[in-house]
């Protein structure tokens, strides 16, 4: 069941563990409280009860790497219980989860104005020094002490999501950071970006590296993380305060499998406080896509606030699945480093790849009725970003299965590699092979199966318009534009059929037509993990056949 991604190759393989790494003199600071927006400054912030204690990373004490994660809270007026958190991590989902941990049930004294006891929006940082950074040492690379946030007007969020800019940054002696330049010139590009980036860079704080003793000047190469800031007119007034938060269920086959992940669930508060649009944002292991949106959907909220009236507000969390085990279990992706003196220059590196977001290929409909199997081998560039560029097919396989795998990763995202610390381009192989009995590494499953049997025997399947009501939609993730297209054109279009079965799930998705095969295949990928409400006729559950547009168009986001 474990994914093994191999560089120069990348591949399936059986369990992978992680050797133990070595005890080492980490460091974690967790920095004060500040206000998020300036007009608060005068109030007197939160007062955390007792030290919130950070556990460096099991899986992180053998890297040379500094790790930071920015957490934005909402802390209410009791002092009892976290409202909201939201954790944008500067490098790595087990930095994130490693930082929100110790707020399960922390107490506090709330934030106080005019002598009221009041909601507070702040963030914090929470920063991990790899032992290489040790005080003790008379050679040691620099040492991050505080880090600030950039801060981006929110319509840049809601356009494009939140970058997250690679900077070079340079230290002098006395530990001043300075930013040199963008590593990504995409990230550099635009006019907010660089200027919040480069104010965010200059309030960092180091301990100046050293040799024989002495600090020297230095550069390091990390991340800066970017929150969104409303404007005062379409700010809310507090956002949504959680009433019921069960946990997601483990599911029993990755419990035996001892595999752990994490999904980011993007999702609405609605103004009656239930959840609703939930959706898998991120996630390194697809089997826990559907436990961790069936969590959130089960949440209740006071719905969030502006000038006093209830609006819908739009919120994100990371769900993590761990085992109680050190390192939490094993992952369902992994990156072997492979040969790396076969790779030219350009392309080796010290630390291999990570995924970070990973789907399953879809299983083309047409080959599954054709009962046809078959393996595709692919290479791939990860970019310093870590994006997925210049995907190839090596040899001639079904071209139906290329498309598949190519839009499968058209959709990934992984932590870049890194060499001499820094984020740097990759090349990668993957072998990925489709077997019609379901024993692959592109699942198909039981009801899937049954779907194709009942259609070979030309069952009668219900049509929309037939049900007491069109299903709503309860997950969906948005379609990614083909890289193979980028250049090419800037929009188009696919028309994807597919049945929604008894409890919602997408089963059979096929596009019926495309202004570019790999719209097609794109629109495909991203509705086979749609969700929705169970289908009903006559108040009864039923299986429905659907058929719905997909609309593209290059640096915006694909919109249904």
């Amino acid at each position: 069941m474990h994914r093994r991604f191999l560089a120069p190759s990348l591949v399936l393989a059986a369990a992978f563990v992680l050797p133990a790494a070595p005890a080492r003199a980490q460091e974690v600071i967790v920095g004060p409280l500040h206000w998020y927006y300036p007009e608060d400054e005068g109030a007197q912030l939160p007062v955390v009860k007792r030290p919130l204690r950070v556990e460096y990373p099991e899986r992180l004490k053998g890297s040379d790497e500094i790790y930071y994660a920015i957490l934005n809270l909402n802390l209410s007026s009791k002092g009892k219980h976290l409202i909201a958190a939201n954790a944008e991590s500067g490098s790595d989902g087990l930095v994130r989860a490693a930082a929100m941990r110790p707020y399960a049930g922390v107490r506090y004294a709330p934030a106080r104005r005019e002598n009221q006891d009041v909601d507070a929006h702040v963030w914090h940082a929470v920063i991990f020094n790899p032992a290489s950074t040790s005080a003790k040492k008379p050679d040691a690379p620099a040492r991050l002490l505080e880090v600030w946030p950039g801060f981006l007007p929110a319509p840049k969020q809601a356009r494009e999501g939140l970058p997250r800019p690679w900077v070079k940054i340079h230290i002098d002696p006395e530990g001043a950071a300075r930013l040199a330049a963008f590593d990504d010139d995409r990230d550099s590009a635009d006019a907010a970006v660089a200027p919040a980036a480069r104010a965010a860079v200059a309030r960092w704080k180091f301990a100046p590296a050293r040799k024989d003793g002495k600090p020297i000047e230095s550069e390091v190469e990390l991340p800066v993380v970017m929150l969104p800031v409303e404007p005062p007119e379409n700010r809310s007034d507090w956002p949504p305060e959680v009433t019921q938060q069960g946990p997601p269920v483990y599911p029993d086959a990755m419990r035996a499998a001892r595999l752990r992940g994490e999904v980011t669930v993007g999702f609405v508060v609605n103004t009656e406080g239930r959840v609703t649009e939930a959706a898998a944002l991120a996630s390194n292991n697809p089997l826990f896509d559907e436990p961790a949106i069936k969590a959130v959907l089960q949440w209740r909220f006071k719905p969030g606030r502006r000038h006093g009236q209830p609006v819908s507000t739009r919120m994100a969390v990371p769900i993590v699945f761990q085992l109680d085990e050190p390192g939490g279990g094993n992952d369902l992706y992994s990156v072997k480093k492979g040969d790396l003196a076969k790779f030219p220059p350009e392309w080796q590196y010290d630390q291999p790849p990570k995924p970070i977001n990973m789907a399953f290929a879809v299983y083309p409909r047409t080959m599954l009725e054709r009962r046809k199997s078959g393996t595709v081998n692919v290479t791939f560039v990860v970019d310093r970003g870590g994006h997925v560029t210049d995907i190839s097919v090596v040899g001639s396989p079904p071209p139906e299965f290329a498309q598949a795998i190519v839009a499968m990763l058209d959709a990934g995202l992984f932590d870049p590699a890194r060499k001499r610390g820094n984020p740097t381009s990759t090349i990668m192989r993957m072998d990925q092979t489709f077997s019609i009995g379901g024993d692959g590494d592109v699942p198909v499953s039981q009801a899937t199966k049954d779907l194709l049997a009942e259609l070979k025997k030309k069952k009668p399947v219900a049509e929309l318009k037939e049900l007491d009501a069109v299903p709503k939609a309860r997950s969906r993730r948005e379609p990614v534009f083909p890289y193979a297209l980028q250049g090419k054109t800037d929009h188009g279009a696919a028309e994807v059929e597919f049945f929604i079965d008894t409890d919602g799930t997408v089963l059979l998705p096929r596009a019926v037509s495309a202004s570019a095969e790999e719209f097609g295949y794109a629109a495909v990928q991203a509705v086979s993990q749609w969700k929705f409400e169970p289908p009903l006729r006559a108040g009864k559950a039923v299986l429905v056949r659907a058929q719905i547009p997909i609309s593209f168009k290059l640096r915006s986001e694909a919109a249904p």
